[in-house]
């Protein structure tokens, strides 16, 4: 089941260039250096889903004064009510160094993230 959301306000990886999201990736410090803002994003996106990384500790500080951290986790626990807990992101569509198309995978459904 694949799902398509436009919620490229939420999820904008221009938004997302972070320290902490780099600490919360699953690939290694040397690998984060030498990757793109939106790779990096995208690693820390599933930790911030699943509720690990706070949205304070992933979205930068102008981010979360235009969306406030506490309709991101509403978001966020709409998304795992309906399939279940994220499990992996992976860049679909590269727009450039900090934006892409991202699919979420999902328990029961892949989400597309803009």
């Amino acid at each position: 089941m694949e799902v398509k959301l436009a919620i490229s306000a939420l999820f904008a990886i221009g938004a997302l260039a972070h320290p902490v999201a780099a600490q919360t990736a699953s690939v290694l410090v040397v690998q984060q250096q030498q990757s793109e803002p939106v790779e990096i994003a995208t690693n820390g996106l599933v930790a911030m889903l699943s509720g690990k990384t706070k949205p304070e500790d992933y979205f930068s500080e102008s981010f979360i004064a235009a969306i406030p951290a506490a309709q991101i986790i509403q978001i966020a626990d709409t998304l795992k009510a309906q399939f279940g807990q994220p499990l992996s992101a992976e860049i679909t569509e590269r727009l450039g160094p900090t934006r892409a198309k991202i699919a979420v995978n999902y328990e029961s459904g892949i989400v597309q993230m803009d």
